[in-house]
C-alpha cells in the first residue's frame, strides 16, 4: 500500500522500529499495517478496531494486496489482551487525546514494560501529554507533520 510521502500515515509508519512486533489500534482501513506487511518492516503486525465495518475493510484491503495472511485482525476496544504480550510497538492515531489516554489506561495491566508508543491525537493534545507525564512514560518526544493545510502532532513514548 502506498502512503502519501511526507503525510501523516507515512510519518507514523516511519517511526516503527525495523523488526518490531506492531499493533495498530483503531486501524480503520488498515493502511499502516498493510504498508508494514508489504515491506517486511515488522516481524509481526496486528490491526484492531472497535467497529466491525472498518476492521472488515482493513481485512479486505489486506486480501486485495496479498498480505492478509501476514496480519492479525482483532475486533476490540483498544489493545486486545491476547495481543498485548506479543507486541513491542503500538500505534494509536486518528482519535482524541482523551480517547488515546483511556485506551492506554485500560491496557496498562496487560502491556509489557518498555513498549514503544507512536501516538497521534486529533484533539486534546494537552490531555494526552498530561496523562503520559502522570503515568511516568519516558523518552517522550513531540513532533509535527503537515499534510496539506493541517498540522498533526506525533508523540513517541515508552512505558
Amino acid at each position: 500500500m502506498k502512503l502519501r510521502a511526507g503525510g501523516r500515515l507515512a510519518e507514523l509508519a516511519s517511526r516503527v522500529p525495523f523488526g518490531a512486533s506492531v499493533l495498530d489500534v483503531g486501524c480503520d482501513h488498515g493502511a499502516i499495517p498493510i504498508y508494514l506487511a508489504e515491506r517486511g518492516a515488522a516481524r509481526a503486525v496486528f490491526a484492531s478496531d472497535i467497529r466491525p465495518g472498518p476492521l472488515g475493510a482493513a481485512r479486505r484491503n489486506a486480501e486485495k494486496r496479498g498480505v492478509a495472511d501476514k496480519l492479525g485482525f482483532y475486533l476490540a476496544d483498544g489493545v486486545p489482551p491476547d495481543v498485548a504480550a506479543l507486541v513491542d510497538t503500538i500505534i494509536i492515531s486518528g482519535m482524541g487525546g482523551e480517547t488515546i489516554a483511556g485506551i492506554l489506561e485500560r491496557a496498562r495491566k496487560t502491556l509489557e514494560p518498555g513498549v514503544f508508543f507512536i501516538l497521534q491525537p486529533q484533539t486534546k493534545l494537552d490531555a494526552l501529554l498530561s496523562f503520559l507525564s502522570r503515568e511516568s512514560f519516558r523518552d517522550t518526544t513531540l513532533s509535527e507533520v503537515c499534510e496539506g493545510r493541517r498540522k498533526y502532532e506525533i508523540i513517541t513514548a515508552r512505558r
